[in-house]
């Protein structure tokens, strides 16, 4: 493999090969003793931050980007509350890669051997968290373990019941790898066993009781019914909603929020319920609440990167939560983008989606490769995004970047 890198793609081939082992370093971090401070995976995703800084600076093409990067950094350390540069650099690290394995998919003379190899090593190293939560499903391995000592407990129907997680701190992102493992996977196969992998991704979203992650697996094969397979789709798209409408009870149980009424929401005074998604109506209300307090540099800029703790307790006065230990996140995509950079953030993620959208149109001109990028990055974004904020997290970054490696994979095979 070594022999194969040129020197010219040090950097890379370098960077490609640490994201195969981004969900083992998970692992890694919630299950062994941290070092210091830091935990295993912590110290592994920083380095690579390293390497992508590193590319940036090599890539002439990148540095209007590093600018608008800087300037926003300034405006905040002047018009935030608060600034914190491991939080910035945490928002920044996931775009940046994204956008650095874009121009290798676009620019990158990598053959097509290399870039499969390494697909090949994420999907095998991400096979590994879904294993171990299939196993502990069963009850051959433990939830805890070590240093893995969280459990998250959610309430499924009227029952309180624990989540299996694969040793990653919360299910979400086990949620997260599942969805990225199986759409990167069915994209090579044939369309009758897409299907079955697709049922199979829907019954594993259901093993980590995720409710959002099972919606956004049940879009998505809808979406691929519907949109990509197009043979008999009006018949398809009228058993998918059949079926919708035949599961009506069981959604009654898997989202008590709508048998409760639950998603009534105050227009008057701007507030949800407070036990909606299970406690989020009030996390949200809270920073609602404290958000009415910010000024007009913070609408454009935000309240700053670590701002969410303080925004917590300020919108919390004189309940409990004001003095709880912990000040939980904003719990939604859109309002900790907006709490932690304002208006310009969530400008600043579309206008990177959107300019990483032109570079695979240019690239492939092919109407269904634009699909699936689309659908992949929105069906999550929409559907896990409402109840957690999954673009922080650095593992989405490494599956969407692997599913627009396969992209490059699947259609430069097909057009060859």
């Amino acid at each position: 493999m070594l022999a194969k890198i040129r020197s010219d793609q040090f950097f890379e081939n370098t960077l490609l090969e640490l994201i195969c082992y981004v969900p083992l370093m998970i692992i890694a971090g919630n299950v062994l003793p941290a070092i210091g401070p830091l935990k295993i995976h912590w110290i592994y995703i920083g380095a690579i931050f390293i390497n992508v800084f590193l590319l940036f600076i090599k890539n002439k093409r990148s540095h209007g980007f590093l600018l608008l990067a800087l300037c926003f950094a300034i405006i905040q350390l002047f018009t935030a509350k608060v600034f914190y540069l491991k939080d910035f650099i945490d928002f920044m690290s996931g775009p940046m890669l994204f956008i650095l394995v874009v121009n290798i998919v676009c620019f990158s003379s990598i053959s097509l051997e290399t870039l499969r190899l390494y697909r090949n090593k994420f999907l095998i190293c991400a096979a590994a968290p879904i294993g171990l939560a299939v196993l502990q499903l069963i009850k051959v391995v433990p939830l805890e373990i070590l240093n893995a000592t969280y459990v998250n407990i959610t309430i499924f129907g009227t029952e309180k019941v624990l989540r299996v997680n694969g040793f990653l701190f919360h299910g979400i992102e086990l949620a997260v790898i599942i969805f990225f493992f199986f759409v990167n996977i069915a994209l090579f196969r044939k369309t009758s066993n897409v299907y079955i992998l697709f049922v199979v991704m829907v019954a594993l979203e259901f093993m980590t009781k995720i409710k959002s992650g099972i919606m956004t697996s049940i879009l998505y094969l809808g979406f691929f019914t519907y949109l990509i397979d197009e043979k008999y789709r009006f018949i398809k798209a009228s058993v998918f909603a059949a079926v919708i409408i035949l599961s009506i009870s069981f959604i009654y149980i898997l989202i008590p929020d709508i048998e409760t009424n639950r998603l009534n929401f105050d227009f008057r005074h701007f507030k949800f319920e407070g036990q909606l998604f299970t406690g989020r109506g009030f996390i949200w209300n809270v920073y609602i609440t404290s958000l009415k307090t910010i000024d007009t540099w913070q609408v454009l800029f935000g309240c700053g990167y670590g701002s969410a703790p303080d925004m917590f307790r300020q919108g919390a006065t004189n309940t409990m939560a004001a003095v709880s230990k912990i000040a939980p996140g904003p719990h939604n995509q859109l309002l900790e983008l907006f709490v932690n950079g304002g208006l310009f953030a969530m400008w600043f993620i579309f206008y990177i989606l959107k300019k990483q959208y032109s570079k695979l149109k240019k690239l492939f001109n092919n109407k269904v490769v634009l699909k699936y990028y689309l659908a992949v990055i929105l069906i999550p974004i929409v559907i896990m995004g409402l109840t957690a904020p999954i673009m922080s997290m650095f593992i989405y970054w490494c599956g969407l970047s692997m599913f627009v490696i396969s992209l490059k994979l699947k259609f430069s095979e097909e057009n060859a």
